[in-house]
This record gives structure tokens, sequence and C-alpha cells, in this order.
């Protein structure tokens, strides 16, 4: 009677395992479905072995990409630190020539308060382009901080040789009428104007100074008073003769604190604001009159900021 064929569902497959030459031979049967099972596991496998050596790569990828961030960081917060250290040797520059500024002025006897006016105050300080890369920002600044030291370092020098200068002819200075005799606002300036009174065009001979009745009106130099008595249009008038054909002039006074013949220090007080003679409120007209005429006053006044 013939063999009955065996269906594919009825055959095995057989795996041989070998582990050495003295070892015996080793086989494993296996049904379609379990070699089928096995391959798949095996796929499996191999592809966790592949998803695990693409994720050991990218993890030290991400290692070393976070090393070089530190290291970057670490880079930046050490330039910020020097940057900080150059900003505080700026502004000890910065006071060290305010210092010396304020001491040039003290020997000129100059005072560094001035009238407001309608001039807008300047800015200064380290300018930066905002559309500059965020990673130079650091560089730029410390490059613009190394030129400003070196420009105080310029300027200090200067301040020196200037301190020497006025300290070699310091009478010049204190007898030079650039300091300003009186804090206030100024109402009406040197030259062409619209008088308050006629409304006729007329030359204004010095600076309308408006301040409260009362306010100390100081000497703008040293010097010798040549004049203190009442004036039909000043009013209460002081003149101060200062040589070099220097005279400086003090109207509408309410009070006078000297007299003629008396020597007066720069920055005295010599009388008090008022509104005597021809004059429309408390002020004081200051005015220099020179070898050939009147000057304009804030020609020769310090030029402090407010």
């Amino acid at each position: 009677m013939p063999r009955r064929r065996r269906s594919v569902r009825d055959r095995s497959i057989t795996v041989i395992l070998l582990s050495g030459s003295i070892s015996p031979i080793r086989r494993l049967s296996l049904s379609p479905k379990g070699a089928w099972a096995l391959a798949i596991l095996s796929m499996a496998m191999i592809i966790s072995l592949f998803c695990m050596g693409i994720t050991l790569v990218t993890f030290r990828n991400d290692m070393r990409n976070i090393r070089s961030i530190k290291e970057d960081n670490q880079a930046k917060t050490e330039q910020l630190m020097t940057l900080q250290e150059q900003l505080r040797s700026l502004e000890k520059e910065k006071e060290n020539i305010e210092r010396e500024q304020s001491e040039i002025k003290r020997l000129m006897g100059i005072r560094t308060a001035r009238p407001s006016s309608s001039a807008t105050p300047s800015r200064s300080g380290i300018m930066l382009d905002r559309k500059s890369d965020p990673g130079n920002l650091a560089s730029v600044m410390g490059r613009e901080i190394e030129r400003m030291l070196s420009s105080f370092n310029t300027t200090k020098i200067e301040l020196t040789e200037l301190r020497d200068q006025v300290l070699a002819n310091r009478e010049y200075y204190l007898a030079r009428p650039n300091s300003w005799p009186v804090i206030g606002q100024i109402t009406s300036t040197y030259g062409i104007r619209k008088s308050p009174f006629s409304r006729r065009t007329e030359q204004h001979s010095g600076l309308d100074i408006a301040a409260n009745s009362g306010t100390p009106v100081r000497a703008a130099a040293s010097g010798t008073v040549v004049c203190a008595g009442f004036d039909r249009v000043y009013g209460r008038l002081i003149k101060v003769d200062h040589g070099n054909g220097y005279v400086t002039w003090y109207g509408h006074n309410q009070v006078i604190l000297v007299q003629v013949g008396e020597k007066v220090e720069k920055g005295q007080v010599i009388a008090r604001v008022g509104c005597s003679g021809r004059s429309s409120g408390p002020h004081l007209h200051f005015a220099i009159q020179g070898k050939n005429g009147f000057v304009d006053p804030e020609s020769y006044l310090a030029k402090t900021e407010r």
C-alpha cells in the first residue's frame, strides 16, 4: 500500500546546534509556526539592538554638546567677570578725573553750578548697535571699555598739565570773570532784543538772570569794588574792577553788601537779588565790560552742566 504524503503542516524544521569539537551535536526540531516565531523574534532582537546602538550614539553626541555648552558658558562667565572688573576700573578713572576737574575749578575760583537754560543736556556712554550679534556683544563692550580707559588716561594727563598751569597763573585765573554770580533762569541774553518797557529794539549789555529776592549775588572774579550805589536804570548797582581791562556789573540788587575800595574774592557774596531800578521783577543784571566795551558774559562764564 503506498505511503501517505505528509502535508506542509506536518513537516518540521531541524536546527543543528554546534558548541565545540568535543560536545555532542544537538538537534532542535521546530514546527513551521515555531520557525516563524523564532525568525520574528530574531528580527525583533536585531531591530532592538540597532535602535539601542542609535540611541547610544545620540546620547554620546548629546553629552559632547552639553560639555561644549558648559565650556562655552564658563568662558562667557569669565569674560563677563573681566568686563565687570574693567567697568569698575572705568568708574574709578571717572571719579579721579571728576576730582581733578573739581580741584582745577576750585583753583580757578569757578562755581560748578550754572543757571538753567533751554539747552538740552548731552548724553554720553557706551553705545552698542542693537543689531550686533549677541555672541560678539561682550567683545564689542570690551573694546569700547578699553578705548574709553585709554581716553580717560589721556584726559587725566591733560588735566594734570592744566592744573600745573593754573597753579603757576592762579592770580590771573582768580581775576578772570568766569564764575556764575547767581543761580537762576536766564530770561534775557546778551545782544539785540526788544525792550520789555518800550518794546523797541535795543542792545542788551549783559544777562538777566531771574532768581528769588534775597538770593546771594557773588563776585564773578577777584577784584576791587569801584562802584556801589544807586543807578536810575540798574537800581542798586555794583561794579568790580578785576584788572586786565575787565569790570563786571551787578544790577537791580535788593541790598549791597560791599563798599567802594573794598577788595573782594571770587565767589564772595557782595549783594542780594532784588528788583530795584527799572525792573519788571526780581533778577540780576550781570554784564562784563572789556577794554573795547561790553562783551557776551556767556563766552567767559564756565560752561558746567546743570
